[in-house]
């Protein structure tokens, strides 16, 4: 069961992704995605045990290609700069802490007051017409959106990365 379906998912080049604000989503098709965000080829993204800081977009996109993960990237409209990414990003430390998630800054980026999962900020996004297209990178052909997850969820997720750890 999805909750948020996909219906139609675009291809893109890499060279697209080096201008604008791109909210990246990985692993799709798991409990739960993981997202980050880029602006101007720059990506940001936050984990349970560091911090993606300042990585070139080429960079991910081949790690993407190269592993085969499933993801989406979502062309988002002009709402910050890269300075002021780098600062949100640099206040949360280097990794997640209790009671946060990757989604937590770039809530915090898009403007968002409280903690939504993606298919939330996704369905925001759609109806206030800020979601126009999806690009989609290694997607089986039989995909059809994000699988259904909670908050709840996402937190266990995250102790358990962290147990596994230690």
């Amino acid at each position: 069961m999805s909750s948020y379906p996909i219906n139609k998912i675009n291809t893109i080049e890499i060279e697209k992704l080096r201008k604008g604000i791109f909210l990246w989503a990985f692993h799709v098709d798991k409990i739960p995605p993981h997202v980050g965000v880029s602006i101007d080829g720059v990506y940001f993204s936050m984990k349970f045990s560091d911090c993606d800081f300042k990585l070139d977009v080429d960079t991910v996109y081949q790690v993407v290609q190269r592993k085969k993960i499933p993801a989406f990237i979502i062309p988002l409209e002009n709402i910050g700069t890269l300075d002021g990414l780098q600062t949100i990003f640099s206040e949360y430390g280097s990794k997640i802490k209790d009671g946060e998630s990757c989604m937590t800054p770039v809530l915090r980026f898009l403007g968002e007051d409280e903690e939504l999962l993606l298919e939330e900020l996704l369905t925001h996004l759609f109806q206030t017409e800020k979601l126009e297209v999806v690009f989609g990178l290694n997607l089986a052909s039989d995909f059809k959106g994000i699988p259904f997850y909670t908050f709840n969820q996402v937190q266990l997720h995250i102790q358990n990365l962290k147990d596994a750890k230690r």
